[in-house]
């Protein structure tokens, strides 16, 4: 390396650095609606359709979904986390092709807020955009369970899919000017797994949902030009963060347990398990959302090409008398955490990220958060690309595995993994949009 200068203005001093013109552009926020109804519930027309395609670039870093919910229980009824609860899968398609599904969008849209979010964004904001919990200055301040929302009675609510690495990606790009038509699908989940609430007949109804984007077009003739120009020399290309889903079980017993993942990505980040009782998922007046526990797990590591991570295993105790949660907690930090950054903020105390899984049958001020995780990362720099592990070219059957202990494991589980993992979205010259993952 050739030697560098050591001497340098201060940035308190450097007068010939000055603000440039934006280019010449205009922008309107569009509204993109459903295309295939005005009402759906989980019992009926469960599938909500909105087609997006607009004349510009479409400015997705301020997108949000905005829907009225209405209960139609016998019943008050509580939102989990906040009105994202209601998604058990999103989708992006174009043309027949899928370009991202997130099964179980609701369970990571619970937990993610917390494990990597500020006050701010997932307490204040939450709370009146999405129906997220209302910031009180106690402990509830921490807690998933949203507003109450009385019998018959409707709300409505804001969403930004911030889980959507197409939607939401890697170094705040617009959505180039030209792309195809795309469908943001989105599939509703049943009443009593959304909805905290001790009804005979949970039920709700969503009307009216639709998609907001600003949309932005330029008036310089020259620069969308050029922009024509590279477009149809080589299309544009696109990074973001992604989750894979792979759903099983354990039983309630004592020894080592293997969990089936097999992932195939080209650059996986991070793998994250959620451990949830079997039978309080859907249970009326339970958070099934957030009910993680480490309760009963020992140990764990997942195994990657017949190589653990980490190496040596991850050794867990939740009982205050030999306690052993912070590298459990450090690997959750690191898997959460936002492109380019080493760690997520989180807001999970250790008090939250130790409770049984029954914990948030009350106010849900004490509902369990805890996952099992491993980094998968090599750098911590956002801009570089294809920093996770390659399992793409890997026969070998990746796996969880898991020590329990029946006595403190509390019953048979369901196991929900989300393989993290950057997608890679390319449009083609003619507007054609295809991904790599």
């Amino acid at each position: 390396m050739q030697n560098q200068p050591r001497e340098a203005l201060p940035v308190s001093m450097r007068y010939a650095l000055q603000s440039v013109d934006a280019v010449p552009s205009t922008s309107t926020l569009r509204r993109f609606d459903a295309n295939n109804g005005a009402s759906f519930s989980p019992s009926g027309a469960n599938e909500i359709r909105i087609p997006v395609q607009a004349n510009g670039f479409l400015d997705v870093n301020k997108h949000y979904l905005y829907l009225t919910i209405k209960n139609d229980d016998d019943a008050n009824g509580q939102l989990q986390g906040n009105i994202g609860c209601i998604i058990e899968q999103l989708r992006i398609e174009s043309q027949g092709v899928e370009l991202e599904r997130i099964d179980r969008y609701n369970l990571l849209n619970a937990h993610a807020p917390f494990w990597n979010g500020s006050l701010n964004k997932a307490v204040t904001m939450n709370s009146v955009l999405s129906g997220g919990a209302e910031p009180t200055g106690d402990a509830k301040i921490f807690t998933v369970s949203g507003p109450t929302i009385a019998t018959t009675t409707s709300r409505n609510y804001t969403l930004a899919l911030n889980l959507s690495g197409f939607l939401s990606h890697h170094h705040n790009k617009a959505l180039p000017h030209g792309i195809a038509q795309f469908e943001i699908i989105i599939r509703l989940q049943d009443a009593v797994t959304a909805l905290k609430g001790n009804g005979t007949a949970p039920a709700y109804t969503v009307t009216n949902p639709r998609f907001y984007c600003p949309v932005y077009t330029i008036d310089d003739a020259s620069i969308m030009d050029q922009y024509r120009q590279m477009v149809g020399a080589r299309g544009v290309n696109w990074t973001g963060d992604t989750y894979k889903t792979y759903v099983n079980a354990i039983t309630d017993t004592t020894g080592t347990q293997v969990v089936q993942i097999n992932d195939r990505s080209s650059s996986l980040l991070a793998l994250i398990s959620f451990i949830r009782k079997s039978d309080l998922i859907g249970a009326k007046n339970n958070n099934g959302l957030a009910c993680a526990t480490l309760h009963g797990v020992d140990k764990y590591h997942y195994q990657i090409g017949g190589v653990n991570y980490p190496q040596s295993g991850v050794d867990v105790a939740v009982a205050t008398d030999g306690q052993n949660l912070g590298r459990v907690f450090n690997e959750g930090l690191k898997a959460f955490a936002s492109d380019g950054f080493p760690y997520g903020e989180s807001l999970i105390s250790l008090d939250k990220f130790k409770q049984n899984s029954a914990a948030g049958a009350a106010d849900g001020a004490d509902s369990s958060m805890a996952c099992v995780a491993v980094d998968l990362k090599r750098f911590d720099d956002n801009r570089l690309s294809l920093v996770g592990l390659n399992t793409a070219k890997n026969s070998v059957p990746n796996t969880l595995e898991l020590t329990t202990n029946a006595t403190t494991l509390e019953g048979a589980s369901d196991v929900t993994t989300y393989a993290k993992c950057e997608a890679e979205y390319m449009m083609q010259p003619d507007g054609r949009l295809s991904v790599a993952m």
